[in-house]
């Protein structure tokens, strides 16, 4: 399972868009659990908001970081569809860090 592998290296990371009913989420619950990581699924709908959003982003980043939780993080497609919500997913993997968060 190459999600596996990659999500078992030491800071490694995945950011995998895929079509809903393909299987992924399914394949990404699986090696979570093989890799005892903690899955935080964020689900929205048309009403979530970029406030909720922040909050959730910054709730999983606290538990990563200063809890020291291996967390594997999964958003479905109506997110990515969201262009700041994917800026501010680019700004975390490019640079670590996303001004105005925290």
């Amino acid at each position: 399972m190459k999600i596996h592998r990659v999500i078992t290296q030491e800071e490694g990371h995945l950011f995998s868009i895929q079509y809903k009913g393909s299987g992924t989420q399914s394949l990404l619950r699986l090696a979570a659990f093989c890799a005892e990581l903690h899955l935080e699924i964020l689900k929205a709908g048309p009403g979530y908001t970029k406030d909720e959003w922040r909050k959730d982003l910054k709730d999983v980043i606290v538990q990563a970081g200063i809890q020291n939780q291996k967390t594997c993080l999964y958003m479905d497609q109506f997110m990515v569809q969201k262009e700041n919500w994917f800026e501010d997913l680019e700004g975390i993997l490019k640079n670590q860090i996303l001004a105005g968060l925290f």
